[in-house]
């Protein structure tokens, strides 16, 4: 990994990526693979600490009441 990190070839292709995180500061990692013409894709940011999205996710996608997801951390369940 030492040497893939340091690798000109790597870097050019952008294959090592440099993100940021909410915990430990810049992490490197994986680019995208394939990079696609017209959909290339990309890294937006690192994953998160765990439950950082559990309101959003609960509220905005399944539609849960403040009320509701309360009640599942009242009861552990998140």
């Amino acid at each position: 990994m030492k040497d893939i990190m340091a690798n000109a070839h790597y870097a050019a292709r952008e294959q090592i990526l440099r993100v940021q995180t909410d915990d430990i500061g810049t992490m490197a990692m994986r680019g995208i693979i394939p990079r696609l013409t017209e959909t290339p894709g990309a890294v937006e940011r690192a994953g998160g600490a765990l439950s950082r999205d559990n309101h959003e996710v609960l509220s905005r996608m399944l539609g849960l009441t403040e009320a509701e997801i309360q009640a599942l951390e009242a009861n552990a369940i998140i």
